[in-house]
């Protein structure tokens, strides 16, 4: 399984040579300079994003073609609707006459597990796709337990890769659902910034924490660096959350590659 690592701008140098490819998210190539140049001139496989994650809206197909101009992604995740399989389907079709089939990588949704089966079925059998990507929180709220999220995205995921699809996994959950796809080799990669909020938090993967998903990882990281960069408190040394961040990359390299 390959691995996409996000990260804040001052982790750009430290953590993206670790990835094996790029997952570059639209609105802050608009948003950031330093974020788009790092993007722009990197030599990895890039994917970019429609940051619905993030925004809980995706960006325009507008944003989304001015971003691409700027870094030239290999695949771009057209926007898609949370929970919404038809406004995600008229998208995807938007974006079909903007950049062609061969260019996209199509995320499922669905309010229910049988609607987002019928979305993965029209992505595959009516549009002839046979890559997908699969939320974290597919026909789950974010309030709901990790734990609830990952057994609901386990069952589409089975039934997809079931069928014949390759699935990229958007974001992740627990590390228990990670193990869980390690012997389905129809699961081909992964995006996440938990295993650098873990260790921005001093905290290692293979321990408990009461992380939540409620809100964006990455929105959570960069909180996370204005509350350190502002707070009077001592804390340790950088080097520590480093020295944290670099062990759980480690940790979930080990779990992934029984998925390769």
């Amino acid at each position: 399984m390959r691995l996409a690592l996000e990260c804040p701008n001052y982790l750009l140098k430290d953590i993206q040579p670790l990835v094996d490819f790029d997952w570059i998210l639209t609105h802050l190539v608009l948003e950031d300079e330093v974020y788009a140049r790092h993007y722009r001139e990197s030599k990895n496989f890039k994917v970019l994003d429609n940051s619905v994650n993030e925004l809980l809206e995706p960006c325009s197909l507008e944003d989304m073609e001015r971003a691409a101009e700027y870094v030239s992604p290999d695949l771009i995740v057209p926007p898609d609707h949370l929970g919404d399989f038809e406004a995600t389907k008229e998208s995807l079709e938007q974006g079909l006459s903007l950049w062609g089939h061969d260019t996209l990588l199509p995320v499922v949704q669905g309010d229910t597990t049988d609607e987002a089966l019928d979305c993965a079925y029209y992505y595959d059998v009516k549009l002839g796709f046979n890559s997908v990507a699969v939320p974290y929180d597919i026909t789950c709220k974010r309030t709901d337990s990790r734990y609830i999220m990952a057994v609901a995205r386990d069952y589409v995921v089975q039934n997809l890769t079931g069928s014949g699809l390759e699935v990229h996994l958007l974001g992740f959950t627990t590390v228990d659902e990670l193990v869980g796809y390690q012997d389905n080799l129809k699961v081909k990669s992964v995006d996440t910034g938990v295993p650098v909020l873990y260790g921005m938090n001093l905290k290692h993967l293979d321990e408990p924490w009461d992380f939540k998903k409620d809100k964006p990882t990455m929105s959570q990281m960069v909180s996370f660096q204005e509350f350190m960069d502002t707070s009077i408190r001592s804390s340790p040394n950088p080097s520590d959350r480093l020295s944290a961040i670099f062990w759980n990359i480690c940790y979930l390299r080990k779990i992934i590659r029984g998925a390769e």
